[in-house]
């Protein structure tokens, strides 16, 4: 088994979920046409719940010697796999759709075109 990914995001240390890995890279190639990051962290933040669902880090706002985007997801959303739609909202973002506007929307509608998209989100 291979170490797990770790950086320090906001002061804290934080460690890659192999999850989320899976569903970010399956996503990725399935939806965005490998597009999006492939160095992106992806985590877990138990703190989440006061703040929203989701965050999309860009590399800059990182740590300074770890220059790659982030993706956090809520840890509320872990159980019964509530977290996909999250995921893929934020996906939208690493994608260079930044606030939501026309052009996140869109991304949006492109996605809910896919059958297997809306049979995950409904």
């Amino acid at each position: 088994m291979s170490k797990k990914r770790t950086c320090v995001i906001d002061g804290r240390l934080r460690v890659e979920s192999r999850i989320l890995r899976y569903w970010y890279d399956t996503f990725n190639r399935d939806y965005f046409f490998g597009r999006l990051p492939k160095d992106a962290f992806l985590f877990w933040d138990g703190e989440m719940f006061e703040k929203g669902y989701g965050r999309y880090y860009e590399a800059a706002e990182c740590s300074l010697w770890q220059m790659f985007p982030a993706i956090s997801i809520a840890t509320h959303l872990r159980y019964g796999n509530v977290f996909v739609s999250t995921l893929l909202h934020e996906m939208i973002h690493a994608s260079g759709k930044m606030g939501h506007k026309d052009s996140f929307d869109r991304e949006r509608k492109r996605l809910l075109r896919y059958k297997r998209i809306r049979e995950i989100l409904l």
